[in-house]
């Protein structure tokens, strides 16, 4: 990713911060930001401590996005075949059509 590209998408983030009321579609701030993150991502990127890094939060915190997001069946875990011990996050059917409805429009790719 380029670095203004880079710069743009933090301003967005931070932007979001300011504006952001306590829950948007019935999501909380990150669980928003996460679901976001997930549906741009290129398979490499969709790992819970990129998700770190990027929400800016502990593991600790990520892995209670995740759940949360997956319980609402918004995204799934999978082991890789490679390392079993490797986790992939993958949005779901529901989570790409939730966040097309709550953008306003059509559904992102789910980038493989």
């Amino acid at each position: 990713m380029s670095p203004a590209r880079e710069s743009i998408e933090l301003l967005e983030q931070i932007a979001q911060v300011f504006s952001f009321e306590e829950t948007k579609h019935g999501l909380r701030d990150r669980e928003w930001t996460a679901l976001r993150f997930l549906a741009r991502a290129n398979k490499f990127s969709r790992t819970p401590s990129t998700l770190v890094s990027h929400v800016g939060t502990t593991g600790e915190t990520a892995t209670c996005i995740v759940n949360q997001l997956e319980r609402k069946g918004f995204l799934e875990k999978t082991r890789t075949d490679r390392d079993r011990r490797s986790i992939t996050l993958s949005l779901t059917q529901q989570g790409r059509k939730f966040l097309g409805r709550a953008r306003g429009g059509g559904t992102p790719s789910d980038r493989r």
